[in-house]
Formats: C-alpha cells, structure tokens, sequence
C-alpha cells in the first residue's frame, strides 16, 4: 500500500484541497494508495469526523511552542530578503505605524544581500543543515509515507515537513497556496521543492523570478476549489434567501470584512457599511473567518444587513486557527453566487465573484483621515492586487460617495465591466474547465507514485 501524506495546516487548505475532489481522484486512480491528512494535534478530532474515511486516516501533529532561534532566524530572513512591490509596502506601512527603524534598516540590508543567488543558496543549505523538524519524526516512522505533498510551501509545519522529507529522502510536492503568497512578507521559499504545483502562469514565473525554481520543476494546475464553483449544483434563489432570513424581493450585496487584523484600518469596515446600510437592498457582511471585526457601539444594524461569521472554533480569541467547514464554503459560494454586487477591500474575493459574474468594488478609504501608509490604498499597491486592478475587472473607491455612486451603478447595469472581468478571470485564473482537481490528482499519480 502506497501512502501519501497530505499537509493541512491554514485554515484554508481545507476548501482549497480536502473539501475539492482532488483525494477521491487520486484513490479511485491508484486502489493501492492511502491518504493521511497531518493537522495540528488539537484539531485531530474535528478533522476524523469530516474527512477520514476508507484509506483517508488523520494524524494529529503537534504545533505551537516558542520556535528555536535558529529557526527564527532563517524564517525572519527569508522574509525580509524578498524584494517585491508588496513587502517594500508592507515594510514601510510597518515603519510608519509602529516604529522600529532598526529592523526596517536590517530588512534592507538583507534585501541586498538576497539579490545573490548564492547568498540565497547558502541560506537555503543553512536553514536545511540547521533545520528542527522532529515535530514530524513520530508519524513518519509510524506511516513510512511514500510521498508527502505540502499544501502550503512558505507555512513554516510545511517548511519543516519538507525538510524532514528532503532528509529521510521522500518525494516531495509542494503546493502555493493564495496569489498572495509568492510577493508577501511570508518570503523566500526556505526549500526550493523538486516539484512545484502553482494555481496559475503568473505564480509560475513569480516562483522563478523570486524563489530560484527552475522551470521544469513547476505545473500550473488552476484552483481546485473553482471545480466546484463552476460545476456544483447551486440550491434555488428563494431557498437560498429565506435559508439566511433575507428578502427575495431585494437584490443582494455581499461585503467581505477587511477586519482588525491590518494595521492602522479599524475604521475602514464602519464607513462602508455606514453607506451600505442606506440603499433597499439585502446586505451580507461576510466577516473574514481569521479576523475579528470592531465596530463602534452607537452602530445601528438594519433589517437588511445580515453578519455572516464562518470559522469552526478550537480556541477562544484565537482567530487564525480557525477552519473553513463545509457548510461556511457552500454558503459563501451561494452568497456569490447569488450576490448582484460584491464590495470588498484589499481581496481577491474580486476574481471569486468574476467567476460568478458579479461586478467587484475595492474600498480604498477608511472612516478616518489617514496617510498612504496607513490606508488601504495602500493594499492596491501590493503585486498581485496591483495586477488585478490593472485589467479594469474591478473599480476603486475613494470615498463613500464614490462609494455609493459605483454600488447605484452596478445594481443598474451589473454587465458594465463584464469584458474586463472575463479579461481577469482569465489572467488569474488559467483554466475554466473544472478540472484542476484532477490535474492536481493526476500529477501525484502519474509524475509522482
């Protein structure tokens, strides 16, 4: 019996993998294989009971504790090596708001330094020599994996895992995560994988610019999670409606929170729904599953508004460890759906709504006076939002009365910018035929076992 490891530590990687049909093509292609599914220890009960099943086991691994320095070391490195349009903002927005010269001077410094290929090399080998992934050593001894496939290739259990594999020689494949992911303060990649699988070209050249992986070592394989949303069957708009104690009748505009996790942004949710909460229409405020969201007391939520918060709870007051259950994802797939405007700060949400065909609009004010460095325009800067931007499949707003008039307009004409919505979800997007699960499937099967 052959066994693949499958990694699952971001609350995502439940709707980008383990809730997409890639397990089930890849068992029904080779009957000789199983699954086990590593997750943090303490989440180990929840995911027995929504994913194990027949060769589909779960293996609890422990996380959390202070990290050893020398891992620190090579992780705060790895970050501040990178030199993108997306860290330089996100280093100099940290600069503003909370201080700290001396670590935005250090981060330059390293900046120049990475610009060598062997200095990075070098790093690469130190942080491989020096690694600590004896978090891992029980389930590898106990399962003998045949293959570990690590969903998320900059999450540090992931790093760590596919040091282990590199050590005890397993095959490896690695995987990218979010759009994101390459150009962000997350870094370098500390392990360049033998196999790379990105969601599109764009992450495939990102990964060869800034993270040293040749060419042949990287297959596009599209968004797995978007099988569903362009094949699955969708349940009635009423249905639907009456589901989350909305009006029918009214059309529906969905808000995804920017939330309280970004720096210097807390007033930006208030002021848009403080506009939103004006028009006759159904509004879902979609809280972002990792992140808490503040608004003043003296805030009067109407009839229409409804506050969708998703995330399954292991700890109290822990956001981030969160994770995305079945029902959140089906539900977010009906609220874009069904949604006839999509507003939103700093997401991609933006290209998730494409595929539905709602028009986007990215919020780039906050209820308070600010500077660049501290406002969300800032976030339209990033690399990869700054490409989105650039194709016209999404319009910003700079104050809420821009706000208002873009939200009237769309509700009027929801085709306006229907061209160059297409234009996007072809950029970022690659694939439209809901197969990337399998592709995903069939390169573990065929390239790997």
């Amino acid at each position: 019996m052959k066994t693949i490891f499958i990694s699952s530590f971001h609350p995502f990687i439940s709707r980008n993998i383990l809730y997409t049909p890639v397990i089930s093509h890849i068992l029904r292609e080779r009957k000789d294989a199983q699954i086990v599914i590593l997750v943090p220890d303490y989440k180990k009960e929840y995911f027995v009971k929504c994913f194990a099943g027949k060769r589909i086991a779960i293996e609890g691994v422990r996380t959390g504790g202070a990290p050893k320095f020398r891992t620190l070391f090579f992780k705060r490195m790895a970050r501040m090596m990178l030199d993108t349009d997306t860290a330089r903002i996100q280093k100099r927005s940290k600069l503003h708001i909370e201080g700290g010269l001396f670590y935005f001077l250090v981060s330059y410094i390293a900046v120049g330094f990475g610009k060598f290929r062997l200095f990075r090399s070098v790093l690469r080998f130190l942080d491989y020599w020096f690694a600590d992934f004896e978090r891992f050593n029980e389930a590898l001894f106990r399962w003998k994996p045949d293959l570990i496939v690590a969903t998320d290739v900059q999450n540090e259990y992931n790093v760590s895992l596919m040091q282990a594999a590199r050590y005890y020689n397993i095959p490896a494949v690695a995987m990218v995560r979010s759009w994101d992911n390459l150009t962000s303060l997350q870094g370098m990649m500390r392990v360049a994988p033998k196999l790379l699988l990105v969601p599109t070209a764009q992450l495939k050249k990102e990964a060869i610019l800034y993270h040293d992986i040749p060419e042949d070592y990287i297959r596009v394989v599209g968004i797995p999670h978007y099988d569903r949303y362009r094949g699955g069957v969708k349940i009635a708009r009423e249905e639907f409606f009456n589901s989350m104690g909305l009006d029918p009748e009214k059309k529906l505009i969905l808000y995804t929170t920017l939330g309280d996790r970004y720096l210097g942004t807390a007033s930006v949710d208030q002021a848009v729904l403080e506009v939103l909460k004006h028009i006759d229409v159904n509004i879902v405020v979609r809280c972002h599953p990792g992140d808490t969201i503040t608004l003043e007391h003296s805030f009067k939520t109407p009839a229409t508004m409804i506050f969708d918060r998703p995330g399954v709870i292991f700890k109290q007051g822990n956001f981030g460890n969160r994770e995305i259950s079945a029902d959140d994802d089906k539900k977010l797939e009906h609220e874009l759906f069904y949604a006839d405007v999509v507003v939103l700060c700093a997401s991609t949400i933006a290209i998730d709504a494409a595929v539905f065909g709602a028009p986007a609009i990215g919020v780039a004010f906050s209820g308070t006076p600010a500077s660049y460095w501290a406002s969300p325009r800032r976030f339209y800067g990033y690399t990869h939002l700054k490409r989105v931007v650039k194709t016209g499949g999404i319009r910003l707003v700079g104050s809420k009365e821009e706000l208002r008039r873009e939200v009237d307009a769309y509700l009027r004409d929801p085709a306006r910018d229907k061209k160059e919505r297409e234009h996007m979800i072809c950029q970022e997007d690659g694939f439209c035929d809901a197969e990337s699960s399998e592709r995903v499937a069939r390169i573990i099967t065929q390239e790997v076992l």
